[in-house]
């Protein structure tokens, strides 16, 4: 096989996996961006004084957590869901402890 025919074979493997590619890049990014804020969230969870609103961020990383270790078990969508749903939890608590300090 000359060379010619080999770089082209290689960049028809590339057209062919383009979408699978993408797809777990898509995929990384959502677990990386859902594990960021968790940490985001550890790291701020010293500065939450009332017991209720840390039970409530706990339970939220905890859930995360699980997420995030059984890697291959969900979707992108799953996991972007989830960190929606720990941005909901969590801003309106970090905006009130930012009003105070």
């Amino acid at each position: 096989m000359q060379l010619r025919e080999k770089v082209e074979r290689l960049i028809q493997d590339a057209r062919d996996h383009e979408f699978e590619d993408n797809k777990f890049l898509e995929m990384v990014k959502a677990r990386n961006d859902l594990d960021d804020y968790v940490y985001k969230m550890v790291k701020a969870l010293s500065y939450i004084e009332n017991k209720k609103n840390r039970k409530k961020i706990i339970h939220a990383i905890f859930k995360a957590k699980f997420l995030l270790i059984d890697e291959d078990q969900h979707t992108k969508d799953v996991l972007v869901k989830r960190l929606k749903k720990l941005e909901k939890v969590f801003e309106p608590m970090m905006r009130k402890l930012e009003k105070v300090n």
